[in-house]
This record gives structure tokens, sequence and C-alpha cells, in this order.
């Protein structure tokens, strides 16, 4: 929400696009168990993005829900939201700048089980900062 109406402030000019998709996986092992567990995974994604380049200013958004269907009902079906937002401000002679971020994601916990709701976990992580551009020109 800070993003946006940051940007709605400065008067800049975004450019977004919006994508839709859809997906269908088949899996015999869907709890890395090694018996055979037959799964049907639908996957319905929406995904915005949104971008501005200027003279004093980096904009790039990206926000991305998913829902996911397991057909045989072996693991609640779940939704998922994830996005970022990154804003950078640049001096004039472009040498040193200012960013903010703010990343929401899905990650695994534990990369040996399996890819199953109870080993997902929902995490934010925002950075600020300056950086420095040197040319060696």
């Amino acid at each position: 929400m800070f993003l946006v109406v940051l940007v709605a402030r400065s008067g800049l000019s975004m450019e977004y696009n919006a994508l839709l998709g859809t997906s269908m996986e088949y899996t015999n092992n869907i709890g890395l168990t090694g018996q055979s567990d037959d799964e049907i995974i639908s996957t319905i994604n929406a995904e915005l993005l949104g971008n501005h380049l200027g003279r004093y200013a980096r904009v790039d958004l990206n926000m991305l829900a998913s829902e996911l269907n397991y057909q045989e009902n072996s693991v609640a079906d779940q939704s998922r939201i994830q996005g970022y937002g990154f804003i950078e401000f640049f001096s004039a002679s472009q040498a040193l700048s200012w960013f903010i971020s703010d990343v929401e994601q899905n990650f695994v916990v534990d990369p040996v089980l399996a890819d199953l709701p109870e080993n997902r976990v929902q995490r934010r992580i925002v950075s600020t900062g300056p950086k420095v551009r040197i040319d060696l020109k």
C-alpha cells in the first residue's frame, strides 16, 4: 500500500501488465514416502506487474496470487500470495541512490521433505539503504 500511494503522489507514469495462467500436474508420490500416492494438482495464477524507469526513480512491482487444488484431496487446497515492491531514487548524477525493497514470499522449510503446505512458511523481508556507483572510466 505504501508503494502504490508513493507512486501515485509522485506523478510517475507506470506500465502495468496482468497475466492469468493455469496448469495441471500429475504425481504418483506426493508425500515423497516411496508409496504410490497419486494426485493431480491444478493451479490457477493471477499476476500483476508494474514498472517505471525515469530520470530520478525506478519502480518495480510484482504480485502473484495462486490457488492450488488437490483433486484426490491427499492435501488440503491452498492459496499463496507472493510479491515484491522495489523503489530506487537517484541523485542528479546517478552516482548516489537510495532503495526500498519489500518482498513477501512462500518458502519451502525443508527441501528434503515433500513440498506440502505443512512444509512451507510465509516470510516478509523489508530492506532499505544507499547505493553508490563509481564509474571507472
